[in-house]
């Protein structure tokens, strides 16, 4: 799929505000002339969770095809019906196909379609041809659909900025520790929330992330194991045998790994030609290869981090030996542009951090973290939402 236009994300940006959970599909026009679209990773991901259908049970050939109740958008801001057809054929191994009915009267190959979920059909948004922006601020068919997501996702986001906003008016308060955690470790102790070091997110769906202002220090997107089975290295213990090195008595490896540019460790990302799988290689092993990812699993691990995230920044100031911190401002982020991350990877906005050390014989590994450049945000995200506590 190729990148969203800024247009595109800012109308994205209306069914993310609201709280819409969505796929992406681009047709082409091979796609539009034959009425298929290859119902890809990210779209298949989407109809699974919103409990509308699973490829991987369905049977291929046509007798098994599903129809499920669509509606479409129009740039007259209306409904009309069109019904998709979801179906594996029984040639090319049955690759998962989609299909709108009508769609070729709306589309045009290229454009970019969102498709939500309202619980009882599918809902298509053009993004390159209906000006969602303008029809969001109106009474008419696309205000009637985003009402009830609006109001199930405000009451929690009030909710979350209250509660800021109370610790916000204690002004300076007193760190936890003194490690680059510290600032992140108060909110939550001042949130009552356990130290987070699962995947979910931290506040009822809201993933919360607190930095000190002005530092210019990336964002912390989602820590991934890599899939051992398809990575030349079969443990972070040999990762470390391999790239550590000693330090105070102990082996360690604590790095920054970008795309095509090898780091005095000799290592770098690259992305296999077909984008499926990420990989880390090294200029010093002859095969190169060490490490990888599918990038349909960091896509997952994105989504699932930070549906939606508030990015909260914090004063400080020294006291002592102490620092303290005054929380000041929230950077509001839902639905994660899955598309954009192989491009930010390949632009080094998207970094991985290696973060093993050796631990009573054994390696101890904190990460690997994949990092959002600071002011990356906007490439990542659709445009956010900034609130003064």
């Amino acid at each position: 799929m190729r990148l969203l236009s800024q247009l595109e994300i800012a109308r994205l940006s209306v069914l993310t505000e609201a709280g819409v959970e969505f796929g992406l599909l681009e047709p082409t026009a091979i796609a539009l002339r034959k009425s298929i679209i290859d119902a890809v990773s990210d779209f298949r991901r989407f109809l699974l969770l919103a409990g509308v259908h699973d490829f991987d049970l369905q049977p291929q050939g046509p007798t098994s095809k599903r129809i499920v109740p669509a509606i479409l958008l129009t740039d007259g801001n209306n409904f009309v019906r069109a019904n998709a057809s979801l179906y594996r054929p029984v040639t090319k191994a049955g690759d998962p196909r989609v299909w709108f009915s009508r769609l070729s009267n709306w589309a045009d190959a290229g454009d970019i379609l969102a498709v939500a979920n309202d619980g009882d059909q599918l809902v298509i948004f053009n993004l390159t041809r209906v000006d969602l922006l303008r029809y969001s601020e109106t009474s008419g068919a696309l205000s009637e659909f985003l009402a009830p997501f609006r109001r199930r996702k405000f009451s929690v986001v009030d909710e979350l900025l209250s509660a800021l906003s109370a610790i916000s008016s204690k002004g300076f308060i007193e760190g936890i520790g003194s490690a680059d955690t510290t600032v992140g470790m108060l909110l939550e102790a001042e949130l009552g929330i356990a130290a987070n070091s699962s995947k979910s997110p931290d506040y009822k769906g809201i993933e919360i992330k607190a930095a000190r202002g002005g530092r210019g220090n990336r964002h912390n997107l989602f820590a991934r194991v890599p899939n051992w089975e398809i990575s030349a290295l079969k443990s972070s213990r040999e990762v470390l045998d391999q790239f550590g090195y000693v330090r105070e008595g102990r082996l360690q490896l604590y790095c920054t790994v970008a795309y095509d540019r090898p780091n005095p460790q000799t290592l770098f990302l690259d992305v296999a030609l077909d984008e499926l799988v990420v990989r880390e290689r090294s200029t010093r092993l002859q095969a190169s290869e060490v490490i990888s990812w599918e990038v349909a699993a960091l896509e997952g691990a994105l989504l699932a981090k930070h549906a939606e995230t508030f990015w909260v920044t914090a004063e400080s100031r020294r006291s002592g030996s102490n620092e303290q911190f005054h929380f000041t401002k929230v950077e509001h982020t839902a639905d994660p542009i899955v598309e954009q991350l192989v491009p930010l990877i390949k632009s080094r906005d998207i970094t991985l951090d290696h973060l093993v050390r050796e631990k009573n014989g054994a390696a101890a590994e904190r990460g690997p973290l994949f990092k959002l450049k600071h002011g990356s945000l906007p490439l990542l995200f659709p445009p956010s939402k900034e609130y003064f506590l």
